[in-house]
């Protein structure tokens, strides 16, 4: 790495030189977790028993977006899985009192949804990779603040994102989606965390309204669980358990997100207010 001027040691077996090369990948053996990111040149490790973590790069420099949006993220999957605590592939917007978490494959309308919930005055907690916490009741935690869009949505919808972007080469190229760390520009907006009232799954209609349909705990976990779980490596069964636990502790929509941004945000405080009202008349 160009900080210790050391590169790893050769690796203690027969038929590559390189770690993930001819030699492994992931590894989980009582205490200890190791990953290996070949793309990215990046070695994890975790005592678990010590909670101590090794992380070694070959080059920050050209450290791949997905790595520079959610740096430790294998690190902390480990880390706080020893805590019930999971990391989820889902954004969350909200207000100190409550909000939801937005899951769904590349494309729903997630980071559109959380953007312009931004826009429209809702707290911002994550847009990639947030932090979950089951038990005893559902939050959600703050990790990164990072979200990214397609040059053309970006272009097309939030103007205002083009000069903060973090990679703007790559995005002008084609190469990648364009990074943007909110707390840098935005810094009032940002929330630590919340409790979360409900998850939706957004999905573009096309239509110029917002609305929300509701849907069953198993459809909302479809769309969670697959970013969540299969991309990091280990204790799948747990996480599954977690998530699952999740889920099941409040209701579930389909957002089916418009064209017409500005309706977003106030569909989202809507459900956050009858929520919140439904829970003070039952006290």
């Amino acid at each position: 790495a160009p900080s210790t001027g050391r590169d790893l040691p050769r690796p203690p077996w027969n038929g590559g030189d390189h770690y993930g090369n001819g030699g492994i990948r992931g590894f989980e053996e009582g205490r200890y977790r190791a990953s290996v990111d070949v793309n990215a040149g990046l070695y994890s490790l975790l005592d678990a028993e010590r909670e101590e973590a090794f992380v070694w790069v070959r080059d920050p420099a050209i450290l791949p977006t997905y790595v520079v949006g959610a740096p430790l993220r294998v690190i902390l999957h480990w880390w706080m899985g020893g805590h019930d605590r999971q990391l989820a592939h889902a954004g969350a917007v909200g207000t100190e009192r409550g909000g939801v978490l937005l899951a769904g494959a590349g494309g729903a309308g997630k980071s559109t949804t959380t953007f312009a919930c931004l826009r429209g005055g809702l707290l911002y907690a994550g847009d990639d990779y947030v932090l979950v916490e089951p038990r005893p009741e559902p939050r959600v935690y703050s990790l990164y603040n990072s979200g990214k869009l397609e040059a053309r949505n970006m272009a097309a919808r939030f103007p205002e994102l083009l000069a903060r972007v973090h990679n703007a080469a790559a995005m002008d190229r084609g190469d990648d989606k364009g990074l943007v760390f909110v707390h840098r520009h935005w810094p009032e907006a940002v929330s630590l965390g919340f409790p979360i009232e409900a998850l939706l799954v957004p999905r573009v209609t096309g239509s110029s309204t917002t609305r929300l349909v509701p849907c069953s705990p198993a459809a909302s976990l479809k769309a969670l669980l697959p970013h969540s779980v299969f991309p990091l490596p280990g204790a799948r069964a747990a996480s599954i358990e977690r998530l699952g636990a999740l889920v099941r502790s409040f209701p579930s929509y389909v957002l089916e997100v418009g064209t017409d941004l500005g309706a977003i945000p106030a569909v989202i405080q809507d459900l956050l207010s009858r929520r919140q009202g439904a829970r003070l008349s039952a006290d």
